[in-house]
């Protein structure tokens, strides 16, 4: 399994404390019924912009499927950008990274 960056209070895959039986396990295909996109939109638009390898998603071992965290999706897409994301700029504003 793939070790997520820190971002978002994420527990990494490989910690002692990540729970797997804690999460929503969903296919492209379920994730795309939930959120209105079709399949082909989430693998090429979303994976890596908006979705991230082991905060979101993971690849089983010597599959070709992605397997997504509903709740961390909610938590983090769905729900706005995570606080610590924001940048803040010169002009006062925030760019949304």
């Amino acid at each position: 399994l793939l070790t997520p960056p820190a971002v978002g209070g994420a527990i990494p895959m490989s910690s002692p404390s990540f729970d797997i039986n804690r999460y929503t396990l969903l296919s492209t295909e379920d994730l795309a019924a939930r959120i209105g996109y079709q399949p082909r939109t989430i693998r090429n638009t979303w994976l890596g912009v908006r979705l991230f390898a082991g905060i979101h998603y993971f690849r089983l071992p010597k599959a070709r499927k992605y397997v997504f965290l509903w709740e961390n999706i909610v938590r983090d897409v769905l729900n706005g950008t995570p606080p610590e994301i924001n940048i803040p700029m010169a002009n006062g504003g925030v760019a949304r990274g």
